[in-house]
C-alpha cells in the first residue's frame, strides 16, 4: 500500500488552527469554532481533534506540521506558499529549520509536478536534519500544552514514517513530469557518484520500484512464457527471441533510471540479475542444444545492451557474444566449404574418370563432371570469400594427382583441412 500523499492542509494543526502549545481545552474550543464555521466536515474535525489530543497520534501531526517556527512565521509562509512559484518557494524556505523546510517542499511536491531541483532540496533538508534539536522542540511544546513528552524511540519511528511519506510524495511528483524516467535518472545519477547515497534517495528508489512493480512482474512473466515457448516449440524460437529482446528493452527503460544507485555501491539490482540469468540460460540452450547460433547471439547482444550499467553482467554477456561470433564464423566457413568438399570427394570417388576428363577437356568450369563440378565449386567457394588458398590447393592437388600418381589420393583432403579455418 502506497503512503498517503503529503499535504500541509490536511494536518490536524492546520485543520483546527492550533499551535504546538495549544492545550486540550484550547483544542476543544478550536473544535467548537470550526464546527460553527462549517467549512470542514464533522468527521475530519473529529479526526483532527483525536490527532492532537492522543499523544501517539499527536507526534505524527507535530512532525508533519512546521516545527521550530514561531506562529508568526507559520502564518506568513503558509499563506504565501500557494502563490509562490517552485523556484521562489525554494528560495524563501532556504533558511528555515530543516524539517519545516522539508515539509513545505514536500507539500509543494504533493500539489504539483516538480523538477529535480525541488527534490534535491527536499533530500538535502533530510540529510542535514538535527534530530536532537527537533526532539527538544517537540518536548518543550508538549510541556507547555500539558501533554506528555514522547520517548526517543517513538520519535524516531514517527520521523521515519514521515520521511517515507515525503519520499513517496516526491517520487509521485517526479513521475508527473513531462519526462518522468529522465527526471528520476537525473536525480539518482546526480546523487550516486560518491558511493554513499542519501538514505532519502534510497527511499525514492524503493518507492519508484514499488510503483512499477506490476509492470516489472508482467515483463518477468512474459519473458518466462517466451523462454518456455522457445524451449518446447522450435518453430517459436525466432518469435520468442524477438519478444525477449523487446521485453528486455522495456525492463531497462523502467529500471535503468535507478541503476546508478546500485552501481555506486558495487551492487547489481537483484531482479535484473535474475532476469539476465534466465535469458542467458535460454541463449546457451539455443547455442549448445539447438545450434541456433544467430538466435543465441541476438539474445546475448540484447543482454549486453540492456544491462550495460552492470559490469558484472556485461562481462558475461560480452564473452558469450565473442564465443558466439566465433561459432557463427566456423559455421559459415563450414557451410561455404561443404560444396567444395563434396565436389572434391566426388572427384576422388571417380578418379579415373576425373583424370580422363581433365586430359580431354582441361581444368575449367565447362568441363564434364566431375572436373567441371569441382571447378565450379572452387569458384563459388572463392567468390563467397572462402580462403583462396584452399580453392587453389584443391585444383592443384587434384590436377597433379590426375597426371602423375594414383598414390596418396587422400592427401588432398588432409591438406584442405589444414588450410581451411575451423
Amino acid at each position: 500500500m502506497q503512503p498517503e500523499v503529503f499535504a500541509l492542509s490536511s494536518n490536524a494543526f492546520c485543520v483546527l488552527r492550533a499551535s504546538y502549545t495549544s492545550t486540550a481545552s484550547e483544542i476543544a474550543e478550536l473544535m467548537d469554532e470550526a464546527q460553527f464555521e462549517g467549512t470542514v466536515s464533522e468527521s475530519d474535525l473529529h479526526k483532527a481533534q483525536q490527532a492532537l489530543v492522543i499523544p501517539r497520534l499527536r507526534l505524527a501531526a507535530e512532525l508533519g506540521w512546521l516545527p521550530e517556527l514561531s506562529q508568526a512565521q507559520i502564518e506568513k509562509i503558509f499563506d504565501r506558499r500557494l502563490t509562490l512559484s517552485s523556484g521562489a518557494l525554494l528560495s524563501s524556505v532556504e533558511m528555515l529549520p530543516e524539517l519545516a523546510r522539508a515539509n513545505l517542499i514536500a507539500d509543494l511536491c504533493g500539489r504539483q509536478a516538480t523538477d529535480v531541483d525541488a527534490v534535491n532540496a527536499l533530500m538535502a533538508s533530510w540529510d542535514t536534519l538535527d534530530n536532537s534539536s527537533l526532539f527538544d522542540f517537540i518536548g518543550s511544546g508538549r510541556k507547555v500544552s500539558g501533554f506528555p513528552s514522547p520517548d526517543w524511540k517513538s520519535f524516531l519511528i514517527a520521523l521515519q514514517h514521515l520521511k517515507e511519506r515525503h519520499a513517496a510524495t516526491a517520487t509521485a511528483s517526479l513521475l508527473r513530469s513531462p519526462t518522468p524516467q529522465d527526471a528520476v535518472r537525473r536525480l539518482v545519477d546526480g546523487n550516486s557518484s560518491d558511493g554513499d547515497p542519501s538514505s532519502f534517495l534510497s527511499l525514492i528508489v524503493k518507492e519508484y520500484e514499488n510503483r512499477n512493480e506490476a509492470t516489472l512482474s508482467r515483463i518477468t512473466d512474459e519473458i518466462g512464457e517466451a523462454v518456455e515457448a522457445g524451449n518446447s516449440q522450435p518453430k517459436q524460437i525466432q518469435s520468442s527471441v524477438a519478444k525477449i529482446h523487446k521485453l528486455l528493452l522495456e525492463w531497462m527503460d523502467l529500471l535503468g533510471p535507478v541503476s546508478p544507485s546500485y552501481v555506486s555501491r558495487g551492487l547489481t539490482e537483484p531482479r535484473s540479475k535474475a532476469l539476465f540469468q534466465k535469458c542467458r540460460a535460454f541463449s546457451l540452450h539455443l547455442a549448445n542444444d539447438e545450434a541456433r547460433y544467430e538466435d543465441a547471439r541476438k539474445i546475448a547482444l540484447a543482454l549486453l545492451t540492456c544491462f550495460i550499467p552492470y559490469q558484472e553482467l556485461t562481462k558475461v554477456a560480452e564473452k558469450d557474444l565473442n564465443d558466439l561470433d566465433d561459432l557463427i564464423k566456423e559455421q559459415r566457413d563450414l557451410e561455404l566449404f561443404q560444396p567444395l568438399y563434396s565436389a572434391c570427394d566426388e572427384a576422388k570417388s571417380h578418379y579415373f574418370e576425373f583424370s580422363k576428363t581433365l586430359k580431354a577437356q582441361g581444368l575449367n568450369a565447362g568441363s564434364s563432371a566431375p572436373v567441371g563440378a569441382l571447378v565450379r565449386a572452387t569458384n563459388s567457394f572463392i567468390a563467397g570469400n572462402g580462403n583462396p588458398n584452399v580453392g587453389v590447393n584443391v585444383l592443384r592437388e587434384r590436377r597433379m594427382q590426375a597426371r602423375f600418381s594414383r598414390t596418396g589420393k587422400f592427401q588432398i583432403l588432409k591438406r584442405i583441412q589444414k588450410t581451411c579455418p575451423g
